[in-house]
């Protein structure tokens, strides 16, 4: 698992002949080895004679450490039931003597360790206090002791304003003259900066936009920054409000999943095929890959990729010449056609294809040539409608949705006619960069059609565009089979 190139055992039976690194990609040897020590997926050896100091999590953090616990009384009831699960788990792997393994105790580090650890350690406890024993937590208390301090905060919610920005600058402006602190919490930086400029539009003044840890209440009294909060708050004792998109939009923003980005590679490994699949050697053609075998060719033993053709013809391709091969990609279901080795048919098909393709090249650089004279129309930059829409969408947007928002934008606002196409799976945002697009455009007092394949998704992207626009005077319609011939001519 740790080694940077996999290791590949030669069998003769049940002996190994050698051990040896290869690379994956040209599936080559690297070096040889005359031994190799294979250590067990264990955390712990069982290793009677060995005598291991494991680590714990508390030889790592710093001496300065805040430690906050939510509910410590929680915890504590949590940790007693694992300690109780592990202790019964060991004490049945014991009992039937299944395998050999250490104690509990050598594996977790008790509840009672950690407290210790944390004793003397600058805690913070959040505790929340039913409002029937508010009154009686005081007259019930032990003596603390100096060097504790209990604050008891009572919290309140905050209504939702469903995307009213007016309202809710309303509430801005009098919870200010009230001398409140107000923290509002949106997803990233550029949001801040965005909802700052939507504020000051209405009128909202004395606000700071930054990040949390710069936040101080000397500088004004509202102050916009970016993270992650599930709900808004008050706490009227401290004179503090807290405030997420939720409440102003009355959506949960739900965050997807983040995608990890890979950069496309070439096929290049012998793990992209499987015997029988059909593949293409770029100087002979189509043929039929049958796996992978190892030849001496004057007295080097290497690895061959075999591709059987027409009539029986074998090609064995050395695996450094892997990039002459690529898997066949044709046509679902219809079988392709097995070339011969040494024929002219595979030479006269590609002779073919390239005079297509410079056909084709030809008549793309003519439209292109014709189209660059053309001018379009080119829309205006972002106002604060269109950054209000993107704010109320429940969602938080991916790498490559933001990518694709910010180059459509980019095409609407030159004056040559754009010409692009969004690709992406179902349910990765394409609809809402076609809704930011469309609103955009009627914007500038533009009509926008949107068409769809289905019945059924045109009344789906229908109710979409309804929902996120509800909060602008647009008029959306809709042009489908499910309208009476009457309602489709008022429509049009």
């Amino acid at each position: 698992v740790t080694s940077e190139n996999p290791l590949r055992l030669e069998l003769f039976g049940d002996q190994i002949e050698s051990i040896r690194y290869f690379n994956l990609n040209t599936q080559r040897s690297i070096l040889k080895l005359a031994d190799y020590s294979l250590l067990p997926s264990r955390e712990l050896i069982t290793d009677g004679s060995s005598n291991y100091n494991y680590s714990t999590i508390f030889d790592y953090l710093p001496e300065d450490l805040i430690v906050l616990q939510n509910e410590p009384e929680l915890i504590q009831e949590k940790a007693e039931e694992f300690q109780e699960e592990i202790e019964g788990i060991y004490q049945e792997i014991e009992k039937n003597k299944r395998e050999l393994i250490f104690s509990p105790s050598s594996y977790f580090i008790t509840n009672s360790e950690i407290c210790n650890k944390l004793k003397y350690k600058n805690m913070i406890n959040f505790t929340h206090f039913p409002e029937e024993i508010k009154k009686s937590i005081s007259g019930n208390q032990e003596e603390k002791k100096e060097y504790i301090r209990e604050f008891i905060l009572e919290g309140q919610e905050i209504s939702s304003y469903f995307g009213n920005l007016d309202l809710f600058a309303k509430d801005l402006e009098k919870w200010q003259k009230e001398k409140q602190y107000i923290v509002i919490l949106v997803r990233n930086e550029g949001r801040a900066q965005r909802l700052g400029e939507i504020l000051e539009e209405r009128g909202v003044k004395r606000f700071t936009t930054g990040r949390l840890e710069e936040y101080t209440h000397l500088k004004s009294t509202i102050f916009i920054s970016y993270g992650y909060l599930n709900y808004g708050f008050r706490l009227p004792n401290l004179k503090t409000v807290f405030i997420t998109d939720q409440e102003i939009f009355g959506k949960e923003r739900n965050k997807r999943y983040k995608l990890t980005r890979r950069k496309s590679e070439p096929f290049s490994t012998a793990m992209d095929i499987s015997s029988g699949d059909y593949i293409v050697h770029i100087d002979h053609g189509i043929g039929i890959y049958r796996g992978m075998v190892n030849l001496t060719v004057k007295g080097v033993k290497q690895d061959y990729l075999l591709i059987e053709y027409a009539q029986g013809d074998k090609l064995y391709v050395p695996v450094d010449q892997f990039n002459l091969v690529h898997k066949y990609i044709g046509i679902k279901d219809k079988t392709p056609k097995i070339y011969r080795l040494g024929g002219v048919s595979w030479g006269k098909a590609k002779g073919k294809a390239k005079r297509s393709i410079q056909k084709l090249a030809q008549e793309l650089y003519n439209l292109y040539v014709a189209r660059k004279e053309i001018r379009g129309f080119a829309f205006s930059k972002d106002n604060n409608w269109q950054q209000e829409l993107e704010m109320s969408f429940p969602y938080e947007e991916t790498y490559d949705q933001l990518q694709a928002l910010s180059e459509v934008k980019a095409d609407m606002e030159v004056v040559k006619p754009m010409e692009r196409l969004v690709c992406g799976d179902v349910g990765y945002g394409k609809t809402e960069i076609a809704i930011r697009a469309a609103f955009k455009a009627v914007l500038d007092g533009k009509q926008v059609a949107i068409l769809a394949p289905t019945t059924i998704l045109v009344q789906q992207h229908y109710d979409n565009f309804r929902e996120r626009m509800s909060s602008f005077p647009i008029n959306i319609d809709m042009l489908s089979r499910f309208r009476t011939k009457q309602e489709q001519k008022s429509s049009s």
